[in-house]
C-alpha cells in the first residue's frame, strides 16, 4: 500500500470547528437562523471587513434558492481573504455562532459532532486527529473542562475497527501553563478518557506570542512525560504561519525555537519554505518593521549559533552585533525598527531556512502542510512558489492535512491531489517525501494504540 494511499486516509491537522461546510451550515441553521446569537459573527466580521453583516438576510436567501453556495460568501475563504488572520477569523465565528446554538441552547452538539465524524469517514480516513480550542478566559475553568470532555467523550464513542479519532488538546498561547494544569487535574478524575487525548495545540493567533513565553509549559509538560511515559502528550505547534509583524529572520527562528522547546509537529512554516523575496512583495512594507524585543532575541540567536550558521554560508560579525545589542537595550522594547531587505540579506535568508529547516530534520520534527490554508492565509501569490516544494528538496518530514475543510472547501484527498498536480516530482519521489503519515501520530508514542506501538 503506498504511501499515496495512505495519506489520505490519515488526518492529523484538522480543527474540528473548521469541519463544517456550508451544505451542513444551512442544514443546521434552517430551523433555527433567526434564534442564533449572532453577536461573535458581527462583532468580529466588522473588526475585519468594517460593517455589520445580516447573517439572518444570508440564511433566508439561501433557503429561498435552496442553494448553500449562497453563505459562502460569508464563511468560506477566498483570495480576498488572503493574509488576514482577522477575516479568518470572522468567517470561522459564523460557523462557530452556530455550533455554540446547537451545543448550549439545543443541547445537540453530539448530533453536530457526528455529522463530522461520518463526513471523514466517507472520505475514507480512518486515523484522525482532531483539535479545538476551547473559551480560556479568566475564571472559566469550568468551560474549559466542559468543553474538552464533550469533545473527548464523542470522540471516544465514534471509534470503531475501521475509523480510530484521536484528540489534541488547543492551549491558548497565553495562558497555555494554567489551563495545561487544569487539564492535567481533569484526567486524573478521568482515566478512561487518557487514551484518547494524545497531545496538545497552539493555534489562534500567531504574532505577538513568541515562542519563548512557553518555555515554563514545556518545562512542566517534559517533566510530566518523563514521569509518565504510559500517558505521553505530543506538542504541535502553528508557526511562521502569518507573520507579517516581524522581520523574515525572526521568522525563521521562531519555527527553530519551537523545536528547541520541544514541539515534534509543526503547524505551516511557511517562513521556513516560501522564497523570501516572495514574502517581502506579499504586502506592502511586508517584514520591514519589527519591535526592538524581537530584534534582540534575534541578537542573542545569531551570537549564540554564530558557529553554526557560519557552517552554512552565514556571516556573523559578532562586535557588529554586541555594539547594536547594547544600542538597542537602551531603547523601549516596543518601538519598531525598519531594517531595508537587500540582495545579499535575501540570500542570508534562504542559507538561514536551509539551516533551520536542517535542524528540523535533524530532531525529526514533523511539518504539517495544509496547501489550500496555505496558499489563502500565507498570501501565497502562485502554486509554483509554494513551501511545499522547498519543504520536499529539504529532506524534513511532511504531512499533509485539511486545517479547516469547511472553510477552504478541500478535503484531505482533495489537498494530497493538489500536491501530486503540483509538485514537480514522480509519484514515486512523492511516496518516499510523505513517508506514512501514521507513523507521526501522536498516540504512536504510548503502548497502546489502534495501530500497535
Amino acid at each position: 500500500m503506498s504511501n499515496l494511499f495512505l495519506a489520505k486516509t490519515c488526518e492529523l491537522h484538522v480543527h474540528i470547528g473548521g469541519c463544517l461546510s456550508a451544505e451542513h451550515l444551512l442544514e443546521l441553521g434552517r430551523e433555527h437562523y433567526k434564534n442564533i446569537d449572532w453577536t461573535l459573527y458581527k462583532s468580529s466580521y466588522q473588526k475585519a471587513f468594517g460593517y455589520i453583516p445580516d447573517p439572518c438576510q444570508y440564511f433566508s436567501q439561501a433557503i429561498a434558492d435552496e442553494n448553500p453556495r449562497a453563505l459562502e460568501p460569508f464563511y468560506t475563504i477566498d483570495k480576498k481573504d488572503a493574509g488576514d488572520f482577522n477575516r479568518f477569523q470572522a468567517k470561522y465565528d459564523f460557523g462557530l455562532c452556530i455550533f455554540r446554538y446547537w451545543w448550549h441552547t439545543l443541547g445537540r452538539v453530539n448530533e453536530l459532532l457526528d455529522r463530522i465524524f461520518q463526513q471523514h469517514q466517507n472520505e475514507g480516513i480512518r486515523y484522525i486527529e482532531y483539535r479545538a480550542l476551547a473559551p480560556h478566559g479568566e475564571g472559566a475553568s469550568k468551560d474549559l473542562v466542559d468543553f474538552h470532555e464533550t469533545i473527548a467523550n464523542a470522540i471516544r464513542d465514534v471509534c470503531n475497527k475501521n475509523f480510530q479519532a484521536r484528540y489534541i488538546i488547543s492551549l491558548p498561547r497565553n495562558s497555555s501553563l494554567a489551563c495545561y494544569n487544569i487539564i492535567k487535574q481533569w484526567l486524573d478524575l478521568k482515566p478512561n478518557l487518557r487514551p484518547y487525548i494524545v497531545g496538545f495545540d497552539f493555534c489562534h493567533f500567531e504574532e505577538g506570542f513568541p515562542p519563548a513565553q512557553l518555555r515554563d509549559f514545556f518545562s512542566q509538560l517534559h517533566a510530566d512525560n518523563t514521569n509518565d511515559p504510559e500517558n505521553y502528550f505530543g506538542v504541535t505547534y502553528h508557526v511562521g504561519e502569518i507573520f507579517f509583524d516581524k522581520s523574515l529572520e525572526s521568522s525563521i527562528r521562531w519555527c527553530h525555537e519551537v523545536v528547541e522547546l520541544g514541539a515534534t509537529r509543526l503547524g505551516h512554516c511557511i517562513a521556513l519554505g516560501l522564497d523570501p523575496e516572495v514574502s517581502i512583495n506579499r504586502k506592502p512594507n511586508a517584514h520591514l518593521f519589527e519591535s526592538v524585543s524581537e530584534r534582540i532575541a534575534q541578537i542573542q540567536y545569531d551570537l549564540k549559533y554564530n558557529e553554526q550558521l557560519k557552517d552554512w554560508g552565514i556571516e556573523i560579525n559578532l562586535y557588529e552585533l554586541e555594539k547594536e545589542l547594547k544600542t538597542l537595550k537602551k531603547i523601549s522594547k516596543e518601538k519598531r525598527i525598519k531594517r531595508i531587505y537587500s540582495k545579499d540579506r535575501l540570500t542570508e535568508i534562504r542559507l538561514r531556512q536551509n539551516f533551520v529547516l536542517f535542524q528540523l530534520k535533524k530532531s525529526n520534527v514533523v511539518i504539517e502542510v495544509c496547501p489550500t490554508s496555505n496558499l489563502l492565509l500565507g498570501c501565497i501569490p502562485d502554486p509554483s512558489v509554494h513551501p511545499i516544494h522547498r519543504f520536499m528538496e529539504s529532506g524534513v518530514s511532511v504531512t499533509i492535512g485539511s486545517d479547516d475543510p469547511g472553510l477552504f472547501g478541500r478535503s484531505l484527498s482533495e489537498e494530497i491531489d493538489w500536491v501530486v498536480r503540483h509538485l514537480k516530482i514522480s509519484n514515486s519521489q512523492l511516496n518516499r517525501h510523505l513517508q506514512n503519515p501514521v507513523d507521526f501520530r501522536f498516540s504512536k508514542r504510548r503502548n497502546k494504540s489502534p495501530f500497535g506501538k
